[in-house]
């Protein structure tokens, strides 16, 4: 769970025109996840008083991969003696050498717009935000990872060494522009655009810290790139994505509830790479040959055409919206 608050504000300056801010605040609390390191919780247990075996057995339970909520304390009911009884064993967080996990989102959003009068409106906004921390939440899409709740976040200490910084999904700024014309009583011009800033790039490899723990045997997995400690968000961003879309929407006075539409989405024809292969070697000493390439389907969609007739009922003809494209204003 996260705690979030928003405070800003309106105003109208004017005939139809609105002006707003608002800053948004989000932190997350706790997050669920699994570990997998059941050495550090074995030598936890030989250490306080468990036999080799009741030891073994708790490290075995965990390191099995065990659900629990990273950075508190490992509450895991244990078959010790082997006899299906089981015993509610507490292992502090300081045994498993995890950090706490962190996501926090800052941003700052300003707001301009001109209502529809029949003739044109607008609305534009721009965002500056911050997203910050070691952990994503339930996926890791980094590198893909699409398993909820059991990323190969927090299996090993050693994978989240460097992990903090600025996340995935840390776009620094976000422009977006939309507007409508009424040409004519028939024929109406809209328009969007959407530029939006690239995201952190990393480069994962072989863990090469000094923990004892399993990390290594992931691979390309740790924030550790050719024996080097590369920080998360350490390696440059992704360029810039600039979206630009227009739409003729055409509804002739002769024949009512019929709507004729043309949409150019991606009329720049911008191709853009938004996600690339982060993992930068498979093994020590083996660099990774697709780093850095784009990844299936992550280049931005080339320019296209799409074109539409609609007869509505006259009893459920649709309102003039005053952003044709408003499926992409969020």
């Amino acid at each position: 769970f996260q705690d979030e608050f928003i405070l800003g504000f309106e105003k109208a300056l004017g005939n139809r025109w609105t002006a707003g801010v608002k800053y948004i605040h989000r932190d997350l609390k706790s997050v669920m996840d699994d570990i997998c390191e059941g050495d550090l919780a074995e030598a936890w247990a030989l250490e306080n008083g468990y036999s080799a075996d009741e030891a073994a057995s708790i490290g075995g339970t965990v390191g099995n991969c065990f659900l629990y909520n990273p950075g508190k304390d490992l509450v895991a009911n244990v078959d010790l003696a082997g006899d299906g009884t089981l015993t509610a064993v507490r292992i502090p967080a300081s045994a498993l050498k995890m950090p706490k996990p962190k996501r926090t989102y800052d941003a700052l959003e300003f707001e301009l717009e001109r209502q529809w009068d029949k003739k044109w409106s607008f609305r534009g906004s721009y965002v500056l935000a911050f997203s910050k921390g070691n952990t994503e939440g339930y996926v890791k899409s980094d590198i893909g990872q699409d398993d909820a709740g059991i990323s190969q976040d927090f299996d090993h200490p050693g994978l989240m060494e460097g992990s903090n910084g600025y996340l995935p999904n840390d776009r620094r700024h976000t422009v977006k522009l939309f507007g409508s014309y009424a040409v004519t009583d028939e024929l109406r011009l809209g328009g969007s655009l959407i530029a939006q800033s690239g995201r952190p790039k990393n480069c994962f490899g072989v863990y090469a810290g000094d923990l004892p723990d399993a990390s290594a045997s992931y691979g390309g997995a740790s924030f550790y790139c050719n024996g080097v400690l590369a920080k998360r968000g350490s390696q440059g961003r992704l360029p810039w994505m600039y979206d630009v879309n227009l739409q003729l929407n055409y509804t002739p006075s002769a024949v009512k509830g019929l709507s004729f539409t043309v949409d150019a989405l991606n009329i720049l024809n911008k191709r853009t790479v938004r996600a690339i292969t982060e993992i930068g070697e498979e093994a020590i000493g083996s660099p990774e040959a697709n780093y850095q390439q784009p990844i299936l389907n992550s280049i931005q969609p080339p320019r296209r055409f799409r074109a539409g007739l609609t007869r509505y009922p006259l009893t459920s003809a649709p309102s003039e919206s005053p952003h044709p494209t408003g499926s992409l204003r969020r």
